[in-house]
């Protein structure tokens, strides 16, 4: 029998996944409008609309009203060593980048993706993640 918390988790994460589709195909949308591309402009906000769907899809299919609470999505673990903390900055964080091959070769790396960064919604006490 499948665990209802890995799948709980899983549907979350996928959730998550289309309402970040939904929100950068309709940044695509808008600024293939202002390069006066408007036929791939259209087909972008059509991808919106069905990540969209399929957002929703996912909120009825777990009977959510609303999104659940997240834990800490981790962008990145991994390396043998001491333990090492990663907190990226505010452009976010890339799993792929070189460093972490070289640095995970001497130590254990937990790289965390802060709140409104990557996969990470926002908690309810957090009304924004912006730089002051």
């Amino acid at each position: 029998m499948p665990n209802k918390d890995a799948y709980a988790d899983f549907m979350a994460q996928a959730y998550t996944m289309e309402l970040d589709a939904t929100e950068r195909y309709a940044q695509f949308a808008e600024q293939l409008d202002t390069h006066n591309n408007r036929e791939v402009a259209e087909m972008f906000r059509k991808l919106s609309k069905i990540e969209a769907l399929h957002a929703k899809r996912i909120l009825e299919e777990m009977g959510w009203p609303s999104m659940p609470a997240l834990p800490v999505a981790f962008a990145w673990e991994g390396g043998e060593g001491p333990p090492l903390l990663f907190l990226h900055g505010a452009g976010g964080f890339r799993g792929d980048h070189p460093f972490l091959g070289l640095l995970g070769r001497h130590r254990r790396i937990t790289a965390p993706s802060h709140p409104g960064f990557g996969v990470s919604l926002l908690p309810d006490w957090i009304d924004r993640a912006e730089v002051r």
